[in-house]
């Protein structure tokens, strides 16, 4: 099949990675594929090199020849439905993951321009069905993972600490993440005399720095921890900078935690099951589509009134998104830190087989299916 993106590709968000991981197990598969990215392609995993033979020459090339591609795919809002699709498309395919509970009204104008709305969870179909996409343009494609890199046998990175035990957690610094709330229960939770460290692969913002409306400066918090506990704060280490493979980041770890508002999907929670690692996570969000009490460990979540600052494109003072129990999250690592070889011994099985059944093929192969009907 003919298969064109004009999508976001360089950065490592999920954007650009569920795109790229798609489309490069659509050419494995043998599909000719035609990526042209709307911000570059520095950095990315598999485009960088061959841009020039995948991008705008072989869309040309198949534009001068008459045909017209099998699917158009692109992951981005609707309001630029407009700019992303040709017209002689046969399938136009859109992926996008919304997290707070009301979308923009405006976006309902523009779902006629696709054939499919591709949400990856459950929980981000029935929010698109309630506000306002028709119920059979929706489609729950769900995520994947590659396997042949997140894995057990992956080799772990050195991450400098004499610590033991390693909590890891890997998330931009958006409110909705709660990056603050999660240091300020570790903090609570454990001191400098326990055999731990938290590792947090995040943004830090330099003096100077534009930070969005819906980003938060998380040196402000890491000033204020060290104030409030001195040398009874327990290890932290921040790493900001881009890892050529951060599966390293995960085997060099024991447990990832993530004690999200709310997810579209949950791309690391699913990259650390591949790893064998345990879960912690809320029960509330898109990761509940694979993550249960089987494979993971589900924190008690209710749900609260959205701040401005997580809702994106356009805040609606009545939408909702999780609000996971800080004390029971905290209970969870505490237990998990005690128990750890006990719960590892549990929960590892569970979390390989359901990685293995998630991978990016499955998720590919479930789009070209769709664009062959």
């Amino acid at each position: 099949m003919l298969v064109r993106s004009f999508s976001w590709g360089a950065a490592d968000i999920s954007w650009s990675v569920v795109v790229e991981e798609l489309l490069f197990a659509m050419e494995n598969m043998g599909h000719q594929i035609s990526f042209i990215s709307t911000n570059g392609y520095k950095g990315m995993r598999y485009w960088d090199s061959k841009k020039s033979l995948t991008g705008e020459m072989f869309q040309k090339q198949i534009i001068r020849s008459g045909e017209a591609f099998d699917i158009d795919l692109t992951y981005t809002v609707p309001q630029n439905f407009p700019q992303r699709f040709l017209t002689n498309s046969k399938k136009k395919m859109a992926i996008y993951a919304y997290e707070s509970s009301i979308m923009p009204d405006s976006w309902k104008s523009y779902y006629h321009m696709v054939d499919y709305m591709l949400p990856p969870s459950q929980y981000v179909a029935d929010m698109m069905a309630r506000n306002g996409c028709p119920k059979e343009k929706i489609v729950v494609v769900p995520h994947g993972v590659d396997t042949d890199v997140f894995n057990p046998s992956v080799q772990p990175l050195n991450i400098k600490t004499d610590k033991k035990f390693k909590f890891l957690c890997i998330a931009e610094p958006h409110y909705r993440k709660q990056l603050d709330k999660m240091l300020n229960l570790y903090c609570k939770a454990f001191t400098s005399k326990d055999d731990v460290c938290f590792v947090l692969k995040t943004k830090i913002f330099n003096p100077g720095d534009e930070i969005k409306g819906f980003e938060i400066d998380l040196r402000k918090t890491l000033i204020g921890l060290k104030k409030t506990y001195g040398v009874m704060m327990p290890e932290i280490k921040i790493i900001s900078q881009r890892l050529d493979n951060i599966a390293g980041l995960y085997a060099a770890c024991d447990v990832f935690c993530l004690m999200t508002a709310s997810e579209g999907w949950g791309v690391p929670y699913l990259e650390a099951l591949a790893l064998g690692m345990p879960v912690i996570a809320p029960r509330h969000g898109g990761q509940l589509d694979f993550l249960n009490d089987s494979n993971s460990i589900l924190t008690d979540c209710g749900t609260r009134k959205a701040r401005a600052q997580e809702q994106y494109w356009k805040p609606h003072p009545k939408a909702r998104v999780g609000n996971p129990d800080e004390a029971d999250f905290a209970k969870k690592m505490i237990s998990t830190y005690k128990n750890f070889d006990e719960v590892k011994a549990r929960l590892s099985g569970p979390a390989l087989e359901t990685a293995n059944r998630l991978t990016w093929k499955s998720a590919a192969e479930k789009i070209l299916e769709l664009g062959a009907n």
